[in-house]
Parts: C-alpha cells; sequence; structure tokens
C-alpha cells in the first residue's frame, strides 16, 4: 500500500443509537487489568421492597443477607481513554 499525499479525514457519526435501550445505573465497579486496561462495570440496585410500621420495615431489612447490585454493561478501555472519558 503505498503513502498518501496527505492524510483523509473521514467524520465519526454515531448510527443506531436510538435504536439501544437507554438504562439506568447507579453503582460503578472499576478494576485494573494488566496491561494497563480498566475493566469498567456499570450496574443498578434498588431498596429491598419492605412494607409496614416503621419497626415491620427494620425487622424485614435485618433479615435481608445483602442488596442485590444487577450488573447492566462491562467495558475494558486503556487507561488513556479512561483519562478521555473522566
Amino acid at each position: 500500500m503505498g503513502q498518501f499525499p496527505e492524510p483523509v479525514a473521514l467524520p465519526l457519526t454515531w448510527v443506531g443509537i436510538d435504536d439501544l435501550p437507554l438504562l439506568y445505573v447507579n453503582q460503578w465497579l472499576v478494576q485494573v487489568a494488566p496491561p494497563g486496561e480498566m475493566m469498567i462495570t456499570a450496574g443498578q440496585v434498588s431498596p429491598p421492597p419492605v412494607v409496614g410500621s416503621a419497626e415491620d420495615q427494620y425487622e424485614q431489612l435485618q433479615r435481608w443477607p445483602f442488596v442485590a447490585i444487577r450488573p447492566v454493561a462491562r467495558f475494558a478501555l486503556s487507561r488513556a481513554r479512561l483519562d478521555e472519558l473522566i
């Protein structure tokens, strides 16, 4: 392949973005993975469903072993791209 006389700049355009579901996330997990990559997991957490008086709700919450974070998406990117995102 030969050299071009000058660089060719083509514009980038987001196509099909409206076809994707819009997902709500309120939790983030960022992990460093060698060599210099960042793993980002986005998730969503909701409070446990409890009903009744404040005392009833307190007792129900004491029985919950944990509150689940539901993963929505995972991404891998370089540290440089993470800095760009920030």
